[in-house]
Formats: C-alpha cells, structure tokens, sequence
C-alpha cells in the first residue's frame, strides 16, 4: 500500500474511531438520564445539552458541575435526591432565554 493510501486509511480510520467514541459518550449520557427520567425526557435533556456544549463528553461534564441555584449540587446529585423534575424546569428556562 502506497504512504498516500496508507495515510488516508488512518484518517479513515481514526475518524471512524472518534465518531464510535462520540456515539459511545451519547449512550453513556442517555443512560445516566434513564436513571432520573422518562425516555421522551432522556431525548430532550441529551439533545439540549449537546446542543449547548460542544459534545457529549462535554454534556456529560455539565451533569457533574455545581449549579448555584441548586446550592452548587451538580444536576446527578440533585437529581439523586428527587428533583429531577426541578433540573428540568431549569433547563427549560434557560433554553427560553431565562437567567442561569
């Protein structure tokens, strides 16, 4: 194999392997939301935050950093406690324009 078809079988390569990755990131961020809330929900909550990040890892971050309108829980452990219903009312007034 030439170096030019060589290096473009990487590229293909390594792109399709990133491209796994990110589908692997959106499985591992729809099954956390699965423990919190509905399917139609996990579809909403997923398709929100990667939309405001860059990508899944990133949605995935979001999930774990202290939100200071929760008392700086992260969005898991104030789901943890019962408020699921309250994270997604939050995530529905940003995405309105409301204040974060």
């Amino acid at each position: 194999m030439s170096a030019i078809m060589l290096h473009l079988h990487d590229v293909g390569h390594m792109t399709l392997l990133r491209g796994l990755n990110r589908m692997g990131d959106r499985f591992e961020l729809q099954k956390l939301l699965s423990l919190y809330y509905s399917k139609e929900e996990v579809i909403y909550v997923s398709s929100l935050l990667i939309s405001w990040s860059s990508n899944s890892q990133e949605a995935l971050n979001w999930l774990n950093k202290p939100i200071p309108a929760f008392e700086h829980m992260t969005a898991i452990e104030a789901c943890e406690k019962g408020l699921s219903e309250h994270i997604l009312t939050y995530l529905k007034q940003i995405e309105n324009g409301g204040y974060a």
